[in-house]
């Protein structure tokens, strides 16, 4: 019953999903990395956090949007 409702869930949250209104075509070794960066351009974020040490941290701000990977976004909250 749980796995029923979350497959539920998670088809009404794609029925939600629609195409990037800006598509991004800046990282070739990555291609799906540049849906992270759509989806930012969509949500207005001013903030990226990526795991992903080789593809994103190294665009600097994209757009107005800072990207950071996640070792210096958690320095400040860890730091002595």
């Amino acid at each position: 019953m749980p796995r029923q409702r979350a497959v539920a869930q998670i088809r009404r949250i794609a029925a939600a999903i629609h195409e990037p209104e800006e598509s991004v075509a800046v990282i070739s070794n990555d291609p799906t990395d540049n849906c992270i960066l759509e989806c930012a351009l969509a949500a207005d974020a001013e903030l990226v956090v990526a795991g992903d040490k080789k593809h994103l941290p190294p665009l600097g701000p994209f757009q107005g949007i800072s990207i950071v990977g996640l070792r210096d976004f958690l320095a400040p909250y860890f730091a002595d």
